[in-house]
């Protein structure tokens, strides 16, 4: 007859058995995989890199499973990049260091660490939108110079949010760019911001003026054929900037992805209350994150465009913008085409090598 309690009445516990390697052992070469849960804090995980790129898994997930495979393709597609280092850790190791210092609802968590900011993914577990959201962090402000650099960053972004620095306040690291630096990395944590936004400064004060930029820090939200300034009166900080952009980008009448949130709402539901709302036109269409101006999207863009713009001179400036995206959409098509190309051969070169080792055995 089996026992399962102790002789002092107690029931018996089985040890957890030792844990094991979560990914298989080729996937060292692009990740490590801290699967006791031990050694990967933050500081000690930057040692390694400027930006860490984390994910905390559950061996027993089956989201952390999905999951594996698109992290370990997307740490080997940016493999050979000395600013990134990518870390999976254990964070449910009966005695690991994660799972006694952090509590995690649910699993995975990703997390990207840049010095002293941290930043949590909240998009797709898939590896296209990962890559996009690490291609963003990895550079998220651009430098503007000349007006034509302007108006290409403005119509390429349906949010571009611009700010005046001189180059001396870059230089010594002001604390007004600290703020608008974090505010553009915060951003990265919104999916709904992610493909439509983008940041930037301007150095030059003839192309500062132009545009009515009156102080150091000055941030201005261009959106097609309006644009707002930060209200001067609000902190300056980079939470309240990333808010007060996410407010007027919700607000704006351009075209919108249908992002539900992952922990409150589903994808039918959030359907339901936008064509509750308002009379609603909308586009049912496969999403390509890492290859924006789709032909379907870009006729609805300017559709929209065109509806909310009743002004000659605005009808212009759409006119301009949309000979712009149509450039884009050219360029993404012959993109394609090189990369369908570049993958062809590398599979091709896959099946060789393999061809080979079956013949030499």
């Amino acid at each position: 007859m089996l026992r399962f309690s102790r002789s002092d009445g107690r029931l018996a516990r089985r040890p957890a058995p030792p844990p094991m390697p979560f990914f298989r052992w080729s996937a060292g070469e692009h990740l490590s995989d801290y699967y006791g849960g031990n050694g990967a804090h933050p500081s000690l995980l930057l040692r390694h890199a400027e930006i860490v790129i984390a994910l905390y898994y559950a061996p027993w997930s089956l989201d952390s499973k999905l999951t594996r495979i698109s992290f370990e393709s997307v740490a080997k597609s940016f493999a050979g990049s000395q600013d990134l280092s990518f870390a999976a850790v254990n964070c449910f190791a009966a005695h690991g260091q994660c799972r006694n210092t952090y509590t995690a609802r649910m699993f995975p968590v990703l997390m990207a660490y840049i010095g002293d900011v941290a930043l949590m993914y909240n998009g797709e577990l898939a590896a296209d939108y990962i890559r996009r959201w690490i291609l963003y962090i990895r550079n998220p402000i651009y430098r503007l110079l000349h007006e034509q650099e302007l108006d290409d960053f403005c119509a390429k972004h349906d949010d571009a949010v611009l700010a005046y620095f001189p180059v001396h306040s870059l230089l010594q690291r002001s604390w007004r760019y600290k703020e608008y630096l974090i505010a553009s990395l915060t951003a990265s944590q919104y999916e709904e911001l992610l493909g439509r936004i983008g940041f930037a400064i301007i150095t030059e004060w003839d192309v500062a003026s132009a545009l009515n930029f009156s102080y150091e820090g000055h941030i201005k939200l261009f959106q097609h054929v309006t644009h707002f300034d930060y209200p001067i009166e609000r902190n300056y900080s980079g939470v309240v900037i990333t808010e007060w952009v996410k407010d007027q980008s919700a607000a704006s009448n351009t075209l919108h992805w249908l992002v539900p949130d992952a922990n409150t709402m589903l994808k039918a539901e959030r359907l339901q209350t936008t064509m509750s709302a308002a009379p609603t036109l909308i586009l049912f269409t496969e999403r390509e994150p890492l290859y924006a101006h789709k032909s379907d999207v870009s006729v609805v863009e300017q559709t929209v465009m065109e509806y909310y713009a009743c002004e000659e001179e605005r009808l212009g400036h759409l006119r301009l913008i949309s000979e712009l995206r149509e450039g884009y959409r050219r360029r993404r098509h012959s993109l394609l085409d090189e990369e369908r190309l570049s993958c062809q051969a590398v599979a091709n070169s896959s099946y060789l090598s393999q061809v080979q080792y079956i013949s030499l055995k």
